[in-house]
């Protein structure tokens, strides 16, 4: 059980998933070999931006930014408003661990992909995946595409029981050969409010991904993602959380 990001309390539901073997087109393992994840963004990044930032690792084929939501962005803070805000940072310390020792982060993450193997090795190194780079006052680190195997589904819509959502993500991601199994315990006819999806590899995942927007699931009112949302991401959307400085 976890909190949403409006407050309110939900059922979280774990899946395992099982596979059999199935090469993947080698389109797919370039961009998953070529490609890193950054998280802890603005909320108002540009794909754009963050090509020119890591065009300094090497040649950006694409960047792709998730989890923005400009409707409920009020745009910059006023001067007085943002002085005020710095002094407050200053004295409570940038993005504090929170109770349970984890560092707070923005919902905003992206997915960069290179032209080459010397742009991904630079940008996936050990300095950019534990130390990171600074965007706009956001400390922002790599992870390996490769090393992302978990799929988030969040905001499901009241009513869906969690047979018809095992049903539903089962049926779409038929084609990839993977059965979800929701890990529920004996509340078969719970209503989760979010569920991970596990996958044996980082190949399976992106397959699954493309394959379960294109079934449709965001239409039904679910939003899908590769980084979990946190759970005060509605106090980033609106910069009320004092960080956004920009």
């Amino acid at each position: 059980v976890r909190r949403g990001v409006n407050g309110e309390t939900t059922e979280t539901a774990t899946t395992t998933t099982t596979t059999r073997t199935r090469t993947p087109s080698p389109a797919l393992a370039d961009d998953v070999h070529l490609s890193v994840f950054v998280d802890n963004l603005p909320v108002d990044i540009t794909a754009d931006e963050l090509i020119s930032l890591y065009s300094r690792c090497g040649p950006v084929k694409s960047a792709q930014v998730y989890n923005l939501r400009p409707d409920l962005d009020p745009g910059p803070h006023k001067k007085s408003h943002l002085a005020a805000l710095r002094k407050k940072m200053r004295l409570s310390g940038m993005q504090a661990p929170d109770r349970s020792g984890r560092t707070k982060r923005t919902p905003v993450y992206a997915r960069i992909t290179f032209e080459d193997e010397e742009g991904y090795d630079v940008a996936a190194s050990d300095p950019l995946r534990i130390f990171g780079m600074v965007v706009r006052r956001h400390p922002v680190r790599s992870v390996k595409a490769e090393d992302v195997r978990t799929l988030y589904v969040e905001d499901v819509p009241p009513g869906h029981f969690s047979l018809d959502l095992e049903y539903r993500l089962s049926r779409a991601l038929r084609g990839e050969d993977v059965y979800v199994c929701l890990d529920m315990g004996q509340h078969d006819y719970a209503e989760p409010k979010s569920c991970e999806i596990r996958f044996p590899d980082a190949r399976t995942t992106h397959r699954a991904y493309d394959a379960l927007m294109e079934a449709g699931l965001e239409r039904d009112g679910c939003s899908l993602h590769f980084v979990r949302t946190p759970r005060d991401a509605v106090q980033y959307w609106t910069r009320k959380s004092g960080f956004d400085m920009t």
